[in-house]
């Protein structure tokens, strides 16, 4: 490990962390993956495909807040803001190498204890037999929704004020491959859903199970978890355990 690099990754950092709201949304996007390739290098750690380097330089940030200032509701509020939740707050410090292990774990004790805003939040799905019996029974563990306006603004949120993700939706009905830019280009993130509820009609007494969301993402329907016709068809995909 080079100090000289680890010096260098502490001092951007550090910066970064008493002047973000200096930069405007593509400013800090680009500190925050050098900051993050300056953290890998100083570290020597090997990086996971799943994370992002947009998401490495928020979480740098982010810990910063956690580990110097220790100012958790701001800490919380910056998640909220950058659509980091526990799972990926968890797979973040897995990527980082578990720095300041003992601050963040902390942090998560006490946003779980109600001291801060990273609550549980649940998203709640209407559903008909079969499928109600097949996830309640274990033999169905992703659910379907389309790529609908509807379903954009249900499951996302801005991430920047550039875009609207009200006003995104509706321009990009009907275009997946443009909608798939932009979430990989972080202008919208998903909503920090933790579990997702499954009611069994519309009663008041309709049967529910809740379940505990693994990812959220867009792809091709399992067959015999959905209709034949959808197979061929991308979906947002709601996978859960």
């Amino acid at each position: 490990m080079s100090k000289e690099k680890v010096k260098e990754a502490l001092g951007s950092a550090s910066y970064l962390t008493y002047h973000w709201r200096q930069y405007s949304f593509e400013q800090l996007e680009k500190e925050m993956v050098r900051v993050c390739g300056l953290c890998h290098k100083a570290l020597d750690i090997p990086q996971d495909d799943s994370v992002t380097d947009f998401e490495r330089g928020q979480w740098s940030v982010i810990q910063n807040v956690i580990g110097y200032i220790k100012d958790y509701s701001l800490a919380a509020q910056l998640c909220q803001e950058a659509g980091i939740g526990y799972k990926k707050i968890r797979a973040l410090q897995k990527d980082c190498g578990y720095s300041y292990k003992e601050e963040v774990n902390d942090f998560l004790k006490e946003s779980r204890n109600g001291g801060t805003e990273l609550q549980k939040k649940v998203l709640t799905l209407h559903l008909a037999e079969p499928w109600y019996s097949m996830i309640a029974n274990g033999t169905k563990n992703e659910e379907y929704r389309e790529i609908k306006p509807y379903w954009v603004s249900r499951l996302f949120q801005n991430n920047s004020n550039i875009v609207d993700v009200r006003h995104l939706a509706l321009a990009l009905a009907g275009r997946t491959d443009l909608l798939k830019k932009y979430i990989d280009a972080q202008r919208i993130v998903l909503k920090q859903y933790t579990h997702v509820l499954f009611i069994n009609g519309y009663r008041k007494d309709s049967p529910r199970i809740e379940k505990e969301i693994e990812s959220i993402s867009i792809g091709k329907p399992k067959k015999g978890l959905c209709p034949d016709k959808w197979l061929d068809t991308e979906f947002f995909i709601i996978k859960f355990k």
